[in-house]
């Protein structure tokens, strides 16, 4: 059987260091070695020993990944492909860990001339992978391995490169949430893309100590992405080491949208250019959130339309268009969210997941509230969305909180997410007079 992947897609994802976090592209690779992981968190993993073509890397599989049917059928020489996966980045190793696979070809002979790939930050050091059965994977007779040659297209290239330590610039820094929950939000860059990041906690002291600023270089030592198909996703970094607190911006970096197809089109460019982006987006979202069958484990991934901010005495409310690239409805954000509006972090077409919803039917009409993730900041309008005919029927009762003058009682539940009571005299002390569309 023929293995093909997407036209363009791997040539896209390796032309720059961000496309495995940002692309959603499946990865292809080639198993060199496969067995059980004795050193573990706990029992069923199992280790790999993956090839790209030139490099060697780590992987692990999951007990229920190692378990299922289709793992059965790996074996060494397979050709293997993740169309979903997380990685990490550690100082020392370098580990990918799918969370589902598909075995493409099994007992092929090993393609390229694989080998560990040596950072110049780790000169003389060699990863943790075992010499002895990564050699003999692919140390066979020379017409074996010559064979080889003419399937490296069905790699990956360059993999293991790009899963390296990162030196990268910060572009700008925002916060999120009080107290306990407070997050600090990343837009780093390599000089040409940008991509969003969100900061563990043991690190905010860096950003409250003014060590990580804008202009600040830094290496990422240790991060972790979530990839999947359907969307791009946030990095997020572990561990880093502070190069050069305050510099200059370096290059006129932009969102990065490799791998996606060159939607550029000369006629109606203004509007039709993001048809063909409507694979980001979770369509059907609109509906099952009007029809009350938005499951909270689905996570639907949404663009923002409009956002525009709702003033009361006591605190902003911000109201958000959201769009499945289909049909779009307004949303009310979880006051927690509010930073995300107020340090320009969340504006109109910025792609995000909903992390948590909810819906009050009380005033005789659908208000939804929003937790959501930033996935990407930037992002041209995609499809031409419209209001669904169930969200058309509460039309005129929705205007009702966007206009400041009709502004409704807010339900109940919405207070709630404000927190303990000091946290709520936090909130009660934002005032803001007047009305803007989008954050400064």
């Amino acid at each position: 059987m023929e293995v093909k992947l997407s036209k363009g897609a791997v040539a896209a994802i390796w032309e720059d260091p961000p496309a495995v976090s940002a692309s959603g592209v499946p990865l292809v690779l080639q198993l060199m070695d496969l067995r059980p992981w004795p050193a573990a968190p706990g029992s069923g993993w199992r280790s790999m020993i993956l090839s790209d073509g030139d490099h060697l890397i780590c992987g692990a599989l999951l007990p229920g990944v190692a378990a299922s049917p289709v793992a059965s059928r790996m074996r060494k020489g397979a050709v293997v492909r993740f169309p979903e996966f997380n990685f990490s980045v550690e100082v020392r190793k370098r580990l990918i860990i799918p969370k589902e696979l598909e075995v493409l070809q099994i007992e092929w002979v090993t393609i390229g001339n694989p080998k560990l790939y040596q950072p110049k930050h780790l000169e003389g050091k060699h990863e943790e992978l075992n010499p002895q059965s990564a050699s003999s994977s692919f140390i066979l007779n020379t017409g074996a391995y010559s064979a080889g040659q003419g399937l490296k297209q069905l790699l990956t290239r360059g993999v293991v490169v790009m899963l390296q330590k990162p030196v990268m610039q910060v572009v700008s820094v925002t916060r999120s949430g009080l107290g306990k929950l407070e997050k600090f939000h990343l837009v780093l860059s390599d000089g040409v893309h940008t991509q969003n990041a969100t900061l563990a906690f043991h690190l905010n002291h860096l950003v409250k100590n003014n060590s990580l600023r804008m202009g600040t270089v830094v290496r990422r030592l240790d991060f972790m992405c979530n990839n999947t198909i359907q969307s791009p996703s946030m990095v997020s970094v572990v561990q880093l080491e502070v190069l050069q607190a305050k510099c200059e911006l370096i290059g006129s970096p932009k969102a990065y949208h490799g791998s996606l197809p060159n939607y550029a089109q000369p006629d109606n460019a203004s509007y039709s250019s993001g048809q063909d982006l409507k694979w980001l987006l979770t369509q059907g979202a609109v509906v099952a959130m009007l029809e009350g069958k938005m499951a909270v484990e689905q996570q639907p991934v949404m663009q923002v339309v409009d956002v525009s901010r709702v003033c009361k005495t006591e605190f902003s409310v911000y109201c958000v268009l959201l769009s499945d690239g289909v049909y779009q409805e307004h949303t009310l954000l979880f006051a927690g969210m509010n930073p995300l509006v107020e340090g320009n972090w969340l504006r109109n077409g910025s792609i995000v997941r909903i992390l948590l919803s909810d819906c009050d039917t009380h005033m005789k009409y659908r208000v939804f509230f929003v937790s959501l993730e930033v996935l990407q900041l930037e992002c041209e309008l995609i499809g031409s969305p419209r209001f669904h005919e169930l969200g058309l029927k509460h039309k005129e009762m929705l205007q009702l909180y966007v206009n400041l003058a009709k502004i409704p009682q807010l339900p109940g539940n919405y207070f709630r997410v404000l927190g303990p009571p000091e946290d709520v005299a936090k909130w009660s002390g934002q005032s803001h007079h007047g009305d803007k569309s989008r954050p400064d």
